[in-house]
C-alpha cells in the first residue's frame, strides 16, 4: 500500500446527535488526525479535547493535526481549559508537532489564534490551508495527498 494507513478510532457527537468530530491513528507516522464539523461551542471543543486526551492517553502520538476547515462557532470559553489543562497533559504525553488547519469562519479563527498562541509555548504549531498540506509538514511528502481518509 502506497499510503499510510489511517484507522477510525472513534466519533464524537453533540446532543443532538450532530457529528463533532472524527479521530483518526496512523501508527506508521505516530500520528492523531482529528477532523472538526459543524457549529462548534465551547463544551463542544472541551469534549472533543477530552477525547483528544483520551486517545494521547492511550496511543501517546507525537504528532497531532486539527483540521478546523470544516467548522464554525465561537468557542472562546473553552480556551482556559485548553491552556491550562489540555496542553500540559498533552505535552506531558509527549507530543511534539501540531498541524492546525484553519476555520474559514471569523469567529472561529480568531479563537483558533488565541489557542495558538498558547499552544506554541509548549510544542512547535504551523498553520496550513489544507489537511493535506499540515500532513505533508507532519510526516512524509510523498504521502500528503493520498493519506488521508475520505
Amino acid at each position: 500500500m502506497a499510503s499510510a494507513p489511517f484507522v477510525l478510532l472513534g466519533k464524537l457527537a453533540d446532543g443532538y446527535g450532530a457529528l463533532v468530530a472524527e479521530y483518526y491513528h496512523c501508527p506508521s507516522d505516530d500520528l492523531l488526525y482529528v477532523r472538526w464539523h459543524g457549529h462548534l461551542t465551547a463544551a463542544e471543543v472541551v469534549d472533543g479535547f477530552r477525547s483528544i486526551l483520551v486517545w494521547q492517553q492511550q496511543l501517546a502520538p507525537r504528532r497531532l493535526l486539527l483540521d478546523r476547515s470544516r467548522t464554525t462557532g465561537e468557542w472562546s470559553e473553552a480556551l482556559p481549559w485548553l491552556n491550562f489543562e489540555w496542553l500540559p497533559a498533552a505535552s506531558a504525553h509527549g507530543l511534539q508537532a501540531v498541524g492546525y488547519v484553519f476555520s474559514a469562519d471569523l469567529p472561529s479563527r480568531h479563537d483558533s489564534e488565541a489557542f495558538l498562541q498558547v499552544m506554541r509555548g509548549f510544542v512547535p504549531v504551523e498553520l496550513f490551508g489544507s489537511s493535506h498540506e499540515a500532513l505533508a509538514w507532519l510526516c512524509h511528502p510523498h504521502k500528503a495527498k493520498s493519506a488521508l481518509p475520505a
